[in-house]
């Protein structure tokens, strides 16, 4: 079977010559028309004879009508052997040159092939001849022709019983050279209509014949359409004809390529059938071979696609193409010349329903753009009308095939393939795919700008020159580095460093498209082969500038170890102490503060022994720094001192501005918050002096934190507006939003909060810019907290939850907690499921990470957390969490009042939704208070004082009558030994509530339930001689 179904690639057309068994082995997607064909046989069975049900399959060429009529003809096989019926099935050629401009011929060759099924010869090769034309004879001839298939018929279908199917392909070509006229349609029409009709016709045409609804010849027919196939229908096929040829189905990362060629051939089966063995193919350039041979084989058919439509719709479609796809209407519109979109928007419509173009949504959602759907269409048209694409590389042509085949990784692959093979214009297709969408952007800027100086280093440290010079190199990696990479290897480097140097610029070409792992590939290849430390030296910075452009920390830091071990006195020492100081910055950085005191303190002295000013000042800034992480406060701001004095001499000022800032950090360190504040402006104005915006920045900022401390938040809010808006000229978004953010803190102080949280807002948009998800989950939490307190609390929780989910991303737990609580306060006035989620959350993770002396921390939020849990009726949620305490040791804090924020919650329920709404929270609220009281060991006493702050606090708060008496039929005495009290409690407010004069209604009370009543409500106690007796006077005051 294996051997029928994966067939040559010109059998693929000859549906009609496959076996039974490849067809059912490659059946797919087509399972629903399938269905109708049959069900439409079915019914045609049972009507025999008489007006049978004949069927329309219609779709553009490729969509498998064909195939279509293979699959009816073997399932009707099946049928007839399962009835014991005869249903003789002919399947006509799909071209049918001898039905020429003769009607009569079409019921001639049905009955010599139904002839041939019941004799087994082959007749109707030579007796389906055709024949000339004579139009005197048409009517006799039509008449002698449908008698002898009457006669056929009879003999085919013994006893009667059955029915014959005849298949017609290219039905509307046949309409056309057969029954153009009105006397041979209607003739047609009465044959298909006849009641004693022993005959059903299945027909495929490219488009439906039957769109004319003033002509009743077609009334006959179901018409069926062959939709495009999904992705999921082509994964299907591959799957099949993977299993019919022995391969493994498809893994996840080949159905992503099978989806890429779904999306390439527009859903058309018969390029499934053709592209197929694509999938198995890791050669682009095969498949640029396969493409064009496909074109090739498709020519003939893609032609004829053209030829059928009008046209106008062949001018738009070339239009498309030529343009640039996709496009919008109206820009076509304006493409060639139409006055209006309008004006095509009727031939559009055509070539959509012939399944040449499709329309997608564009980015923006605001209008549809289109394309041709068949992309190999798209290729074959640009070949064949002269597009230049090809005369770099053939794979120019399949270029967007190439983008949604590959993988990101698999395009870098394939694109050092080709570049390490010289073949570098495919290489550098391949580079630029995979840079699409900016992800070399950082590489590029971070790493390969700064080349030239090092590149310098290379030539400096070498008595041989280079084969370039290196202005010319330079030009070359910036605009043809695809082809400098050949160059290089062809060098004959005479000195290990100069074949460092070579790698180096290999490196830099490779960085420069995008191909940072290759580039990193060939110098670790070439420190594993030299033996030269100078050579070793250089190729170790280059890496490790590698690594600081990707983000690699701990691969810089590795780096620049390697270099600061070898023994290389042959180098500038200058360059050997830049390295320790380069060392010691990235131990800093890691959180090494001990080794990096350590080589900081070595390169200290080496820069000294030099007299490197240069190096001494910012060396012993990190001296400084890492004897303030280390403890020693007042002795780093003894060697900061010394930096700034040494820069001072050396007229630097940037120097000794940014050796004070660090003096002004390791004061604010030591809390000696006024020197640091003086330090820190002293430490801007020379920045400013110096013209350096971002160390002025920097050092208003450290003032702004300073000031804060000492409360003058007036002063701390202004300072850091004013750094703010330096860092932001200064293009230093970190600092800006630093600076944001104290400025906020400070402003919530004095209680500007509207300020507030706009600029706290800012901030988190300046940190989701720089990606930093900690720092953006803290300005969120401040901007939350502003949010609350100006009770705009529907964007406090948004705030709150997206920085809660920031922090959870960043790992830190005590953003998410500072989130958490910003979330919960907003939901007792916003209900949200979502902030109680987040609570939950958060006790997960203090459960499984937080010690016992910070369990205490959710604990004092657990009352909060019911509040929000009522207000949102999230009971689902707030099990969940009770679930995940009941294993936990938990003490009953008596700052806490359960009770009290239940009470609230459920009035405002009552407030907010009506009386329904705060009886059904009030009442799935009780018994999970109960519950809670019991898991925190709350004793019998303090259980008490809970349902009566609840009771108190509800009838402080609501003033709905009717939900008070409903509530106080909740309180019973089984729920707590209070609860008829608190009952009676609730529903004399509900009294007070309802009466005219809440006094009358108070003196009738017992007088302690009076008192309280007074209290709670607010209500002023009577003159005491109004209380003994009646007023000495009826009028009103």
């Amino acid at each position: 079977m294996n051997g029928t179904i994966v067939a040559p690639l010109a059998q693929t057309f000859m549906t009609h010559r496959m076996s039974d068994e490849a067809i059912t082995a490659l059946a797919t997607g087509r399972e629903h028309e399938t269905a109708r064909v049959m069900d439409a046989i079915e019914r045609s069975l049972k009507a025999v004879p008489g007006a049978l049900q004949h069927v329309l399959i219609y779709g553009p060429r490729g969509f498998g009508k064909s195939f279509m009529a293979r699959l009816a003809q073997i399932e009707t096989g099946k049928l007839a052997a399962e009835r014991g019926l005869p249903i003789p099935f002919v399947l006509l050629p799909e071209e049918q040159h001898n039905l020429t401009r003769n009607p009569h011929a079409l019921p001639a060759y049905i009955a010599h092939r139904l002839a041939d099924l019941r004799t087994g010869e082959d007749r109707s090769w030579t007796g389906a001849m055709f024949q000339w034309p004579d139009p005197h004879k048409e009517v006799s001839q039509w008449k002698e022709a449908t008698a002898e298939l009457e006669k056929e018929l009879d003999l085919s279908l013994p006893g009667g019983a059955g029915m014959a199917i005849v298949v017609v392909e290219n039905f509307d070509l046949l309409l056309f050279n057969l029954f153009k006229e009105a006397p041979a349609e209607q003739r047609l029409r009465k044959w298909l209509d006849r009641r004693d009709n022993r005959i059903m016709l299945i027909a495929t045409a490219t488009g439906t014949v039957d769109m004319d609804y003033e002509r009743p010849l077609f009334q006959a027919f179901q018409s069926i359409r062959l939709e495009p196939w999904g992705p999921d229908g082509c994964i299907a096929y591959f799957n099949r004809r993977r299993q019919a040829e022995g391969k493994p189905p498809l893994d996840a990362a080949m159905e992503a390529k099978a989806r890429a060629v779904a999306d390439f051939i527009g859903g058309n089966p018969r390029l499934a059938q053709l592209l197929a063995d694509v999938l198995d193919t890791q050669d682009a350039l095969s498949v640029a071979d396969t493409m064009k041979a496909l074109a090739d084989k498709l020519s003939d058919y893609y032609r004829r696609r053209i030829d059928d439509l009008p046209p106008l719709a062949q001018g738009l479609l070339d239009a498309v193409i030529r343009g640039g796809e996709p496009a919008s209407q109206t820009e076509l519109a304006k493409r060639v010349g139409a006055p209006a979109q309008s004006t095509i928007a009727r031939v559009m419509q055509d070539l959509q329903q012939s399944d040449i173009l499709c329309g997608l949504p564009a980015p923006d959602g605001r209008e549809i753009l289109y394309r041709v759907t068949d992309r190999v269409f798209a290729y074959f048209y640009r070949l064949r009308q002269g597009n230049q694409m090809a005369l770099a590389t053939p794979l120019a042509t399949i270029l967007e095939f190439l983008r949604t085949f590959y993988t990101r990784d698999e395009q870098k692959l394939q694109a050092a393939r080709h570049l390490d093979a010289g073949r570098h214009a495919e290489g550098r297709l391949f580079a630029d795919l995979a840079r699409e969408g900016g992800a070399g952007d950082t590489l590029l800027a971070n790493y390969c700008e700064s080349f030239a100086c090092r590149m310098q280093t290379f030539i400096d440290s070498t008595p041989e020159p280079p084969p370039v010079p290196a202005a010319e190199l330079l030009l070359e990696i910036e605009h043809r580095p695809q082809a400098l990479i050949g160059k290089v290897q062809a060098w004959q480097c005479a000195t290990p460093v100069m074949q460092a140097f070579a790698v180096a610029i290999k490196a830099q070409c490779y960085a420069h498209l995008g191909l940072a792992e290759k580039a990193d590939e060939c110098m670790e290849r070439q420190l594993a082969v030299s033996e030269n430390p100078a050579a070793c030296f250089l190729l170790h910075l280059e890496r490790a500038a590698m690594c600081w452009a990707r983000g690699d920390a701990a691969g810089e830091m590795r780096e620049f170890a390697a270099a600061g071990e070898l023994d290389v006195p042959e180098l500038p020492p200058r360059l050997r102490a830049g390295v320790l100081v380069l060392l010691a910055d990235s131990l800093f950085k890691s959180g090494s503060f001990v080794d990096a005191l350590s080589v900081a303190r070595k390169a200290a002295k080496l820069a000294a022994h030099g007299g490197y000013t240069e190096l001494q000042v910012p060396v012993l800034g990190l001296v400084a720094s890492a004897l303030e992480k280390t403890g020693h406060g007042d002795e780093d701001i003894v060697t900061a001192s010394e930096a700034a004095h040494l820069a001072e001499k050396a007229g630097d000022l940037a120097g000794r501005a940014d050796a004070l800032l660090r003096v002004a950090q390791s004061l604010n360190g030591l809390k000696r918050y006024a020197e640091a504040v003086a330090t820190a402006r002293e430490a801007a104005d020379l920045a400013e002096n110096a013209g350096n915006l971002a160390q002025q920045a920097d050092g208003l900022t450290l003032a702004a934190r300073a000031l804060g401390e000492l409360d003058r938040h007036d002063d701390a809010a202004s300072t850091a507006r004013e750094s703010a808006k330096l860092a932001e000229r200064a293009g230093d978004a970190v600092e800006q939003e630093l600076a944001l953010s104290i400025a906020a803190r400070s402003l919530a102080r004095l209680g500007r909060h509207d300020e507030a949280a706009v600029l706290a807002t800012d901030a988190a948009d300046l940190a989701a810019q720089t990606g930093d998800p900690g720092r953006q989950a803290a300005y969120l939490s401040i901007a939350a907290s502003s949010l609350n307190e100006l009770a705009k609390h529907a964007e406090a929780l948004a705030s709150a939850l997206a920085g809660f989910e920031l922090a959870r991303s960043a790992g830190d737990c005590w953003l998410m907690r500072a989130n958490m609580f910003g979330a919960l306060d907003a939901a007792v006035y916003h209900p949200s499921s979502a902030a109680l989620t987040a609570f939950l959350d958060w006790v997960d993770w203090e459960i499984n990470h937080a010690t016992d002396d910070s369990r205490l921390g959710w604990m004092f939020w657990l009352g909060r957390a019911f509040t929000v849990a009522a207000r949102a009726c999230a009971w689902d949620i707030w099990d969940t969490i009770v679930a995940s305490l009941s294993e936990q040791r938990l003490d009953y804090p008596a700052e806490l009042s359960f009770g009290a924020n239940l009470g609230k919650a459920v009035a405002l329920c009552g407030q907010h939704g009506g009386r329904a709404e705060g009886f059904e929270t009030a009442r799935a609220a009780l018994p999970r208070l109960a519950r809670l009281l019991e898991l925190t060991g709350a004793d019998g006493g303090k259980r008490r004082i809970e349902f009566i702050s609840f009771a108190t606090a509800l009838a402080m708060q609501c003033r709905n009558p009717g939900m008070l008496r409903d509530i106080a039929g909740l309180l019973t005495l089984e729920l707590t030994e209070a609860g008829p009290h608190l009952a009676y409690l609730l529903s004399a407010a509900a009294e007070i509530d309802e009466a005219a004069d809440s006094q009358v209604v108070l003196a009738r009370m017992p007088p302690d339930w009076a008192l309280i009543l007074r209290r709670i409500r607010n209500l002023l106690e009577p003159d005491k001689r109004t209380r003994r007796g009646r007023p000495r006077s009826n009028k009103k005051p």
